[in-house]
């Protein structure tokens, strides 16, 4: 008897994605992990800060580690799971300033540590030696370990020039290294004589393979494929690798109806065609009416099914056509680093973008559709209701009940004193009174500003406005500054 489930790949995909710090270039990241089945995602450059750091994940992606740089948005690593992965992590070891992050859990009962690094673009090779030796006292079960390590291994095939800024030394030290941690180049692995890269520099027009996932040499018969996709949305290409795993996936899956179909004419009314032909054809006086109703849902979504697949194919097509063309543009380019051809490059990954902006769209509409779906009441997005319910939220919390007489007012003020005497133990220094009762100054409010998560600088203040408004001469108190620069009607007694 056929099962029901088939064996399931890791899928491993590592990038270096330039910041993440826009909400569009996460979306497009969880996507286009979404569309390669990523099970495991090594990322690189995530240029998160601090505590500060926006929220990275999704329906799909529910479970993520990350190591990020304290003070700046710059390095910064993180590993994600799809939610497919049932991970449990028993030990994380991230470097304090977001250059690498160290994972060992399990995976259905089998031990693995996964390790993302990027390194520095200087000094490599004693960065390398210091994290592999961490690395090491770390170790325990299947070890993968993927990032940018910002050198290429070999440069006479790793290169399309041929050579490297690197000393011979240095890349004999980091191939020194990997090869002492019994680390294999997976991709090298299953090319061993071919020449592909994932980054190009536009300044010094000339293609370098920087990104590696590396393995375990006792578990490369685990090893599936390994590729280098296509640049999309960042200046690096992902690169991707199947490994074997205990995991098994359904083969059925659930369909979901795209809503987007509704609004195209022709495909509406092909839809509307369809119904009247169901009811025509069925409407007999031998079939009672509720079970001509009841059947009618299984006949449209039956043809709903071959519409969607029907475009759902049509426009992989459009898509794949693009993604071979961006593959020979790549490798046209990589080969003869012609302007015409890179020109041409561009205009298609354009192309794709806008493709990627229409599915983000869809997104978009999923999520509203699922908030309006799981919550009591009618979600809005008018500014003036939602004021509102705040408002009539905290008069409800705060007012309390009007006391009938005066006797009883004295009364409700001795218990609020008596709570108050008796739960409050510590008071405020006249110095730290006096310190909360002077203006705010420039500084404070610059600090506080760089501090502050995206989008959160309070209302009636640009962030850009406040950065003119600080490099001019002609303001001098930070007082003075907001208020001269708040629009007409603002609140101008802010702070």
């Amino acid at each position: 008897m056929r099962s029901g489930f088939d064996p399931a790949p890791l899928r491993l995909w590592s990038n270096n994605i330039r910041g993440l710090n826009v909400p569009e270039r996460r979306s497009h990241l969880l996507r286009s992990l979404g569309t390669a089945r990523t099970s495991i995602a090594f990322l690189q450059e995530t240029h998160f800060r601090g505590e500060s750091a926006p929220t990275l994940k999704d329906a799909s992606f529910p479970q993520g580690y990350f190591a990020n740089h304290p003070t700046a948005k710059k390095a910064g690593v993180a590993i994600l799971f799809a939610c497919t992965v049932p991970f449990e992590c028993t030990n994380t070891l991230a470097d304090e300033m977001g250059w690498f992050l160290f994972l060992m859990g399990t995976i259905a009962g089998s031990t693995y540590m996964l390790a993302t690094i990027y390194a520095p673009n200087a000094r490599q090779h004693r960065f390398l030696r210091e994290t592999l030796r961490k690395l090491e006292r770390f170790r325990e079960g299947l070890l993968i370990v993927a990032g940018d390590l910002n050198v290429a291994l070999d440069p006479r095939v790793d290169t399309s020039r041929g050579t490297s800024s690197i000393s011979t030394h240095c890349l004999q030290s980091i191939r020194a290294e990997l090869r002492g941690a019994g680390l294999a180049d997976c991709w090298r692995v299953l090319h061993p004589s071919d020449r592909d890269y994932s980054y190009f520099s536009t300044v010094h027009k000339h293609y370098s393979r920087l990104d590696y996932i590396f393995l375990a040499q006792e578990f490369l018969p685990l090893l599936l494929d390994a590729g280098i996709g296509m640049q999309g949305w960042s200046d690096h290409s992902p690169i991707l690798a199947s490994i074997k795993s205990p995991l098994f996936r359904p083969r059925d899956r659930q369909w979901r109806m795209n809503e987007s179909i509704l609004n195209d004419g022709p495909t509406a009314a092909d839809i509307w065609a369809a119904l009247v032909t169901y009811f025509t054809e069925n409407d007999t006086p031998e079939v009672p009416a509720l079970t001509i109703w009841e059947a009618h849902e299984c006949a449209v979504r039956g043809h709903l099914i071959k519409v969607c697949t029907r475009r759902k194919k049509e426009q992989q097509r459009c898509t794949d056509e693009l993604l071979q063309r961006i593959a020979d543009l790549e490798g046209l380019h990589k080969t003869t680093q012609s302007d015409v051809s890179y020109k041409e490059l561009l205009e298609n990954r354009k192309k794709l973008r806008d493709i990627l902006h229409q599915k983000l769209q869809y997104t978009i509409r999923k999520s509203q559709r699922f908030f309006y779906e799981y919550s009591d009441q009618q979600v809005t997005q008018l500014p003036e209701k939602i004021t509102e319910a705040f408002r009539g939220f905290y008069e409800d919390l705060y007012n309390l009940p009007t006391e009938q007489s005066e006797e009883a007012g004295h009364r409700k003020d001795r218990r609020i004193t008596d709570y108050l005497q008796q739960h409050i133990t510590k008071s405020l220094s006249r110095e730290a009174v006096e310190e909360l009762e002077d203006e705010i100054t420039l500084e404070e409010l610059q600090l506080e500003l760089k501090s502050s998560k995206l989008n959160k600088v309070p209302e009636g203040v640009q962030r850009r406005a406040l950065t003119e408004t600080f490099k001019g001469p002609q303001f001098n108190t930070g007082r003075r500054n907001i208020s001269e620069r708040l629009p007409p009607g603002d609140d101008n007694s802010y702070p």
